[in-house]
């Protein structure tokens, strides 16, 4: 189900896959390029329950069972100064099913942008990236970013986020 797009922990899609990828974009499409990189800040601890269960339920169709387990996923509990507290938001950091989810969460951004053209999306984890040659195309998708990342509760990371041009000098003025 996840977007030909998301590199994130899949087999046979490296870095280096995603790499040749927006090489290949970038030689089909000469002259000055627009990039959007756009990082999550605390990402897998910043994530609202109530949409992890939407996609996990809407995506994985899971019996009683398996939702009665994602739930204690989400609301687990832990101890911080001698007193027994209860998760509001996120999931356990280092758990299979937080990278899963993590995937689940971005999903309909992720379907979002592989469909503007010309345009190259990608995304590993919580990193994304988006290239056009078309700068209004561009800030486009850096307002589509900002606004999912809003709706779902989470913020990009300032100092890791970036706005750039490629391309000859001439060509960038």
């Amino acid at each position: 189900i996840l977007s030909d797009c998301v590199f994130s922990y899949r087999k046979g899609r490296s870095a280096a896959v995603a790499l040749s990828r927006l090489g290949r974009f970038i030689k089909d499409n000469p002259g000055p390029c627009a990039i959007i990189r756009r990082d999550i800040t605390s990402f897998g601890e910043h994530m609202q329950h109530d949409f992890v269960m939407e996609d996990f339920c809407q995506y994985a169709a899971p019996g009683a069972g398996l939702k009665h387990l994602m739930q204690q996923i989400c609301r687990f509990k832990y101890t911080k100064d001698e007193k027994l507290l209860e998760n509001s938001r996120g999931l356990p950091g280092g758990h299979y099913i937080q990278l899963i989810c993590e995937n689940l969460y971005l999903l309909n951004l992720d379907r979002e942008l592989e469909k503007v053209k010309p345009a190259c999306y990608m995304r590993f984890g919580d990193d994304s990236l988006f290239a056009s040659p078309d700068t209004k195309l561009a800030a486009h998708a850096a307002e589509a970013i900002g606004a999912f990342l809003e709706k779902r509760g989470v913020c990009a990371n300032v100092a890791k986020s970036r706005d750039i041009r490629l391309g000859p000098p001439k060509d960038l003025c």
